[in-house]
């Protein structure tokens, strides 16, 4: 039994009905959709550079199961969901590798889908992430929604849609799903054309590097030795410096061969596209941002993917009811991990004194270990309730004119 075949065994707590239709929308009937060519984008090495440098940093997002009560406070829920998310959603993969898989979907295809696994009570026990060349929507008689994925190896399976997490990038002209990275296809071939030229370039500047001319006639056997033998002598590594010698018998002329140099600054112009389109700079795909440009990054690309997974994985996990209860899936990016020391202080002074930290959240920030009873929070007897302020003026007002003194 393949992989496939066997999650499907596991998944499907019902066989899907053997009447499935395809889904209608309101623009018509459901196509089957298709990758975009994802894995020649992926074959790029500019492109895969900057989606690499997005899917390792999406890797480092922690997912948690949270119940939020009324007041807005947060507490910890299952810790079964918690601990798939944060270090193993499933037997083959960590939590780092399975968020960095769903990103690398998301980025090359538009659409991420990852299934769930769930027990014979219906409690999560896994994910999965599903990679596929395409998907078709069907419905059932009673309405219910089917998705029918093709992998490479032709097989295909069908899984309820309501077990499938389904996160969409460019989600603006289809009505269920996200749109294809067909905007940005022509750079993406341009980059690599620009690099099959440079490999062009560099291999036809080695094929013809110069003309030996025999002043007699010779035989195609000699001139075939006397070449070998002028090559050997004379242009290879070891060819006395460089220093070529002839007599009257042959003479040799060199070709100047240059070969057509990429241009840096149209090579630099594709790359820049290419960055701007997946939301990256330069300095975040080479790891030398600075904390600004980590800033931005982290609020353009990260934060919008936290709030996606959170959303996704929530409505999937969870039914109308337990969310109703404050039941909810959370990406956090810990944001704060890669500000600078100084800043990293600088939040801990202004923000410790005003009752919003805790001792041990303020050692997380500063990297370092909670310590016993450190949840407590500490707050500088310097502020007052800004209600009370004016009573508090008055007060120290009579004091000073004798009035507020007692009797």
């Amino acid at each position: 039994m393949g992989l496939i075949d066997s999650l499907r065994a596991r998944f499907n707590k019902k066989p899907p009905r053997s009447n499935l239709t395809t889904a209608q929308t309101f623009s018509g009937d459901a196509r089957t959709y298709s990758t975009w060519r994802g894995a020649a984008a992926w074959d790029n090495d500019t492109y895969r550079a900057a989606v690499d440098a997005i899917c390792r940093n999406a890797g480092k997002l922690k997912g948690r199961h949270v119940i939020t009560d009324a007041p807005g406070r947060h507490t910890a829920g299952n810790p079964t969901i918690t601990r798939l998310l944060e270090t193993a959603p499933n037997p083959i993969m960590s939590a780092y590798d399975f968020l960095y898989r769903l990103t690398a979907d998301l980025y090359l295809n538009g659409n991420a889908w990852a299934l769930i696994q769930r027990d014979q009570r219906g409690n999560v026990s896994g994910f999965y992430p599903i990679t596929s060349t395409g998907v078709e929507w069907l419905t059932d008689e009673a309405g219910q929604i089917y998705l029918r994925f093709r992998f490479r190896s032709g097989h295909t399976a069908v899984f309820p849609y309501a077990d499938v997490v389904h996160i969409r990038r460019h989600y603006a002209t289809d009505e269920l799903m996200g749109d294809s990275d067909a905007a940005i296809r022509g750079a993406v071939e341009l980059a690599e054309a620009q690099n099959n030229g440079a490999i062009t370039a560099i291999q036809s500047g080695a094929q013809l590097r110069g003309v030996l001319k025999f002043t007699s006639i010779q035989s195609p056997e000699m001139l075939q030795k006397s070449r070998d033998q002028f090559v050997a002598d004379f242009l290879t590594m070891g060819n006395n410096g460089g220093v070529v010698v002839t007599d009257a018998k042959q003479e040799f002329s060199p070709i100047d061969s240059r070969p057509a140099n990429i241009d840096p600054a149209q090579a630099e112009a594709v790359a820049q596209r290419i960055y701007s389109y997946l939301g990256v700079s330069k300095n975040i795909v080479t790891a030398a941002y600075s904390e600004d440009e980590w800033g931005a990054f982290y609020e353009s690309v990260l934060e919008p993917l936290a709030v996606a997974y959170s959303q996704a994985f929530t409505v999937k996990v969870f039914t109308p009811r337990e969310r109703a209860y404050g039941n909810s899936i959370e990406f956090d990016g810990g944001r704060t991990l890669y500000a600078s020391n100084s800043t990293k202080l600088n939040m801990v002074k202004e923000l410790a004194p005003l009752g919003i930290l805790s001792v041990n959240e303020c050692r997380e920030i500063l990297n370092l270990s909670p310590v016993e009873d450190g949840d407590t929070r500490l707050q500088s007897l310097n502020y007052v309730d800004a209600t009370k302020a004016a009573a508090y003026q008055l007060g120290d007002q009579d004091d000073e004119t004798g009035k507020g003194a007692k009797a």
